[in-house]
Order: structure tokens, then C-alpha cells, then sequence
């Protein structure tokens, strides 16, 4: 994060160019924290149903991947047209607007 915004500051500074920062820090930091939030959910259930760490570490990544795509979703963060421009991405768009996630 403060890398992000020390090179924003630098953008702004060399080029002119004022970055949306609701897009490019606020968003995906909001998606990160409940990706987070999520995943520690998942594993310290997961451990206390089973308790084998490489298995619910790794379920909690996987997990955690869809739920950080979900929530870019859901917050707008990534929008249809990026979604098109992605490789496979008219796939996947097809697949989300099936399930009723766009």
C-alpha cells in the first residue's frame, strides 16, 4: 500500500497525472481486507473440523482467490469491458452472467 501511494505521489509529481484513487487504492484494498477476512474464516473453521494444515491452507487460497474476483465484481472495481480485454475473457463473462454475478 505505501508503495502505491508513494508512486502515485511520483506519477503526479513527473507527469501531471492525477490517479482515481478510489480505483486504483481504495477498492482493492477493500476487496483484499474481506478476501482476508474470508480466508481466516474459512481456515480457523476448517481447522476446527479437520485440523490439517496444508489442506485448509490451501482451500483458503483457492477460496480466497474467488472471493477477492467476487467482490472486484461487486464493488465495480473491475468493470465488463476489462473483464472482455483479459484472456478468456468472454468466457468468463458468459460463466458470471450464468450464475448472476454480472
Amino acid at each position: 500500500m505505501t508503495v502505491s501511494i508513494l508512486n502515485s505521489f511520483s506519477i503526479k509529481r513527473y507527469l501531471g497525472y492525477k490517479q482515481e484513487i478510489q480505483f486504483t487504492l481504495v477498492k482493492p484494498f477493500i476487496c483484499a481486507v474481506v478476501m482476508g477476512i474470508g480466508c481466516l474464516v474459512i481456515y480457523k473453521l476448517g481447522m476446527l473440523l479437520l485440523p490439517i494444515n496444508a489442506i485448509w491452507t490451501i482451500l483458503a487460497i483457492l477460496i480466497g482467490v474467488c472471493i477477492y474476483g467476487i467482490v472486484l465484481i461487486f464493488t465495480k472495481t473491475i468493470t465488463e469491458d476489462e473483464l472482455y480485454a483479459m484472456p478468456k475473457g468472454t468466457a468468463l463473462i458468459g460463466f458470471l452472467k450464468k450464475v448472476h454475478l454480472l
